[in-house]
């Protein structure tokens, strides 16, 4: 039987007013009202907190910044925004040379996420902060095109590969590549692997790119629905301190997904990743992104509980401001996520992959060890490390449940 329900249980939400102003700003019709009066720098700092200030920059003409919140926080916000296209211009520069080696090795890819989106022209420019640039290769040939950006000078961190990408490579710059040769909880066949290139190829669910070296192309709409639901959900969702979930509802909605009045595209979405993100939770998401962009002021009412949307946006909100809440996830984070194998074989490596960290693995939680000796004892207080992690997580999760809307 599939599974059903939301997977999250967020605890009530405290709606200050730059918490509400930070998301009707973000998607709401941009010629509502303010919802109140609210403190400028507690705005600017709740917009960056959430993932919000250059989307609220793209979207808001800067008179209406400057009647809110002044000249000074109005400008701040727009220079994010300009910050934000210089590095989206930097990294589609950055993707055109891994299109340049991926065509020197014969080999087509696709670019996904903000990186497709971009190439598209989906979303305001300066609107969306881009952290790397996600392409997906044939598997027969994204090792080849590792070596072929190893011998450009890319660098890569000592981290174990998952399943559906290679340990990403970075220029000494910082612009990153992650080589995907499945796209994680996605199967568009009757059986447990991930979709390939080839297999969207073959489904024509690929469109060309003009413009790019090679054979580049991105997926179509539903596709990158269906990427983005899994990639925040069932990826990152029980995980918000990865990844902030505001960026998936903002691409969800920029991807028309608030506003599609034909069904048969959900079900098309859900037959591709019904087995790891539930129907009530596309739905909840779907409904999410239409409440928001009506400027829906009931979503931010203590009584408004019951309603699935408003359950997954309490879980953004308080998975990025509530430090109790984020700790009481990291335990089912570990044992819920996409896989291709079964799912105890998926959690045995799971579990040794948390447990015996690689250098560069130890240098990212740790911080830099002196000398060998150092790295030898974080290996071996390793276990008990995780050990205390799981009961401070178990406590939390106690905590939290005394929070809960009854």
């Amino acid at each position: 039987m599939p599974r059903t329900g939301l997977r999250f249980r967020p605890p009530r939400v405290d709606w200050t007013p730059e918490l509400r102003w930070a998301f009707l700003r973000a998607f709401g019709p941009t010629g509502q009202a303010a919802p109140g009066l609210v403190t400028a720098p507690d705005a600017v700092s709740t917009a960056r907190a959430f993932d919000l200030g250059p989307r609220i920059a793209a979207r808001t003409p800067f008179q209406v910044l400057q009647a809110e919140l002044g000249d000074e926080a109005a400008r701040e916000l727009v220079i994010e925004g300009l910050m934000a296209e210089a590095v989206a211009e930097r990294l589609l520069g950055f993707a055109r040379t891994v299109a340049e080696v991926a065509a020197g090795v014969g080999t087509p890819l696709a670019f996904l996420k903000g990186t497709a989106l971009r190439l598209q022209g989906i979303g305001l420019p300066g609107g969306r902060w881009l952290g790397d640039v996600d392409a997906l290769f044939p598997e027969a040939r994204v090792a080849a095109v590792d070596a072929a950006l190893a011998r450009r000078g890319l660098l890569v961190e000592g981290f174990p590969p998952t399943e559906h990408h290679l340990p990403p490579r970075h220029t000494e710059r910082g612009e990153t590549v992650e080589m995907h040769f499945g796209l994680p909880g996605l199967r568009l066949g009757a059986g447990s692997s991930f979709a390939t290139l080839d297999d969207l190829q073959a489904a024509g669910l690929l469109a060309r790119v003009d413009g790019m070296p090679g054979e580049c192309f991105v997926p179509l709409r539903d596709v990158l629905v269906a990427h983005a639901l899994v990639h925040g959900i069932a990826q990152h969702g029980l995980a918000p301190g990865s990844y902030p979930m505001t960026r998936m509802l903002a691409d969800l909605t920029d991807l028309g997904f608030a506003t599609g009045e034909d069904a048969t595209v959900l079900d098309t979405v859900m037959s591709w990743i019904g087995g790891d993100v539930t129907r009530d939770e596309a739905e909840a998401a779907r409904g999410l992104c239409a409440a928001l962009s009506a400027g829906d002021a009931t979503l931010f009412a203590d009584d408004a509980g019951g309603r699935a949307e408003v359950t997954l946006l309490r879980h953004v909100v308080a998975g990025a401001s509530d430090a109790t809440y984020e700790r009481s996830l990291r335990t089912a984070a570990l044992l819920s996520f996409p896989t291709g194998r079964s799912r105890a074989a998926a959690s045995l490596r799971m579990v040794y992959e948390t447990v015996v960290l690689s250098r560069a693995q130890i240098d990212v939680i740790y911080g830099p060890q002196n000398s060998w000796r150092g790295y030898l004892f974080r290996r071996l207080a390793r276990p008990f490390d995780l050990g205390w992690r799981l009961a401070r997580s178990l406590a939390a999760g106690i905590a939290v449940r005394s929070r809960r809307p009854t």
